[in-house]
């Protein structure tokens, strides 16, 4: 093949597992993911699930995940669209994170999926003590889990707020999604930001360092 054309080059396998396709278009090159590529091209009968775009996010702003942990399994019946989020937080779920950290250790207390659940609840502002007693563990692997002491792995992906007591920030969800919008345009500077949107440049700060409103900035970019 010498690019005058249209064309698809053959295959080879990323160093993280994947199988990775060059296309050349027009004589230009570029290199895509294969579950990425069956995804697109089959976006109609795998559509994005409503809970993304409701959010307003698109295949530009999702990745792909293999249901079955399988990274050279590209079957369009294995394959799922996912925030980054989710398909690390579904990495670590199936076990492709391989790592003695977590249940693998010696030193685990519960299992995956009850440390996930105890983030979300971190997340939202639960006490300490009403996600020991709503999980059946101590007070005090809810407070290791939170200062990052045990499965760093799975509370890296969710922000805590400082007080376990914090109340639900009660500026709308659109709002922060314009805010988002804005950061990842890179077209402006915090201040700017936050007087378009009139709130702080710290708010609108914290929001670009994924302090706050976490649940919506990971979707984004930045």
């Amino acid at each position: 093949m010498n690019g005058k054309t249209n064309h698809l080059i053959s295959p080879f396998i990323s160093q993280h597992g994947y199988y990775r396709y060059t296309l050349c278009i027009d004589k230009k090159k570029k290199k895509f993911s294969g579950h990425r590529l069956v995804a697109l091209t089959h976006i109609a009968v795998l559509p994005i699930p409503e809970k993304y775009t409701k959010l307003g996010l698109t295949e530009h702003d999702l990745t792909i995940n293999h249901r079955d942990g399988n990274k050279l399994n590209n079957c369009l019946y294995n394959l799922e669209w996912a925030t980054v989020r989710d398909n690390t937080l579904d990495a670590v779920l199936t076990g492709l994170c391989d790592s003695y950290i977590g249940e693998k250790s010696h030193l685990a207390k519960m299992d995956t999926k009850t440390a996930i659940k105890c983030c979300k609840m971190l997340e939202d502002g639960k006490s300490f003590d009403d996600i020991a007693k709503a999980l059946h563990i101590t007070k005090k692997m809810v407070i290791h889990i939170k200062a990052g002491e045990c499965w760093k792995q799975v509370s890296e992906h969710f922000v805590f707020p400082i007080n376990d007591k914090s109340k639900p920030n009660s500026i709308p969800t659109e709002k922060i999604h314009n805010i988002c919008k804005l950061i990842e345009a890179g077209k402006y500077t915090d201040k700017e930001i936050a007087e378009k949107v009139n709130l702080s440049r710290e708010y609108v700060k914290d929001i670009r360092l994924h302090k706050r409103q976490n649940k919506i900035s990971c979707f984004y970019h930045f």
